[in-house]
């Protein structure tokens, strides 16, 4: 999965010291953007306001606690879920032999996100 681009609020006056910090034109969107690999610090005022929080979580209580919220649906996993933004086909506990009728998918890029479906009870 692609990693998302930091877009940047940059009046036209600023454009050229942008340019120069290593900032980056995006033709399709019309906008500035900061490359990952560059620290978005040094572009903090051109930062749209939701941008400028810095958000932090503990990967292994996100995990938990996502495992946690599928089995309260009724499916089934061994270990901690596998969060790389792809479905999953698992059990549930209403599965019968070879049957996988629960999915989910869990992403931990910049905010940790997720998705559960049993597909027997709904």
């Amino acid at each position: 999965m692609p990693q998302k681009r930091i877009y940047l609020y940059v009046p036209f006056k600023d454009k050229e010291k942008v340019k120069s910090l290593g900032a980056m034109w995006d033709d399709k969107e019309k906008k500035w953007f900061a490359p990952k690999t560059l620290d978005k610090n040094i572009f903090s005022q051109w930062l749209y306001p939701h941008q400028k929080k810095e958000f932090s979580f503990d990967e292994n209580e996100v995990l938990t606690a996502f495992k946690s919220a599928l089995e309260n649906q009724g499916l089934i996993i061994e270990g901690l879920p596998i969060m790389d933004g792809k479905i999953h086909r698992v059990k549930t506990t209403n599965d019968k032999g070879r049957e996988l009728s629960g999915a989910y998918s869990g992403f931990l890029d910049d905010y940790p996100a997720g998705f559960v479906q049993n597909f027997k009870t709904g």
